[in-house]
């Protein structure tokens, strides 16, 4: 096994976060039962990754399949596979939420600048 790259990680969270702060749901209503409905993080990466088309087929307690998330852990993804991820999701963000960035160089540029902050 090749020990994955933490500074790669972490310019992975960075593309997410880019994409999560440009992003609004468009909802109408951002109110449930009087209560505040709110952009939440996880619930984000989770569906860019099912997305980007890496996930597992389970089932829900009513039997239903439901496509759950693969793994990110370093322990359940390697690198190349990692780099694939990558790829993928920064083309569903592109085609997804980040349609003001023109190529995938631009939004490569910003993540860049976003590392350089953490």
């Amino acid at each position: 096994t090749i020990p994955r790259n933490q500074t790669f990680h972490s310019k992975f969270f960075a593309l997410l976060q880019v994409g999560f702060d440009a992003w609004e749901p468009g909802r109408k209503h951002k109110t449930y039962k009087g209560k505040p409905i709110t952009k939440h993080f996880e619930n984000f990466r989770e569906e860019i990754t099912t997305i980007a088309g890496f996930y597992e087929q389970t089932f829900d307690i009513r039997g239903r399949m439901k496509l759950r998330a693969k793994s990110i852990s370093f322990a359940n993804m390697e690198d190349p596979e990692f780099e694939q991820l990558y790829s993928a999701v920064a083309d569903v963000l592109l085609e997804n939420v980040l349609a003001r960035y023109s190529n995938r160089a631009e939004l490569d540029a910003v993540v860049d600048q976003v590392m350089g902050f953490l």
